[in-house]
């Protein structure tokens, strides 16, 4: 869920997701783990929501605003 919600929002935004991920983690290395399921850390979370301008919990799919 995550990772597809974090897809959608790069490419509604015209963006790639590797350069955002790096930004906000430091490393594309961890698409590949959230693509099977796993979940980022809170500070990336939140530094990715802040990058695309909406919120943790839309990305965690919580709800869909």
């Amino acid at each position: 869920m995550f990772y597809d919600r974090l897809k959608a929002e790069c490419e509604k935004q015209g963006l790639k997701i590797t350069p955002i991920v790096v930004e906000c983690a430091g490393s594309s290395g961890i698409i590949s783990q959230w693509k099977k399921g796993g979940m980022s850390s809170v500070k990336t979370l939140i530094a990715l929501a802040k990058k695309l301008n909406v919120s943790a919990d839309y990305l965690l799919g919580l709800n869909d605003e």
